[in-house]
């Protein structure tokens, strides 16, 4: 199942684009704004997203030993 969608952490504010510049997210994404770490850390906490309704199911699954195993074990 995948994991990397809105309400995940990894997939706040996540865009279509497949590529990007720095310049593009100094002008576009306001996390660049901060001039401290603590100011970074502040946008970041302040301007979580709620979970996606079945977020805790799929990170339990994504976690769990089975998935583990297959990702561990070559394949027959």
């Amino acid at each position: 199942m995948p994991a990397h969608y809105v309400g995940s952490a990894c997939g706040k504010n996540m865009s279509l684009k497949v590529t990007f510049t720095v310049g593009f997210e100094r002008k576009f994404n306001p996390t660049l704004d901060a001039r401290t770490f603590k100011e970074f850390e502040e946008h970041l906490l302040n301007n979580q997203l709620k979970p996606f309704p079945r977020h805790i199911q799929i990170k339990e699954t994504n976690s769990s030993p089975q998935i583990a195993e297959k990702l561990i074990s070559p394949s027959r």
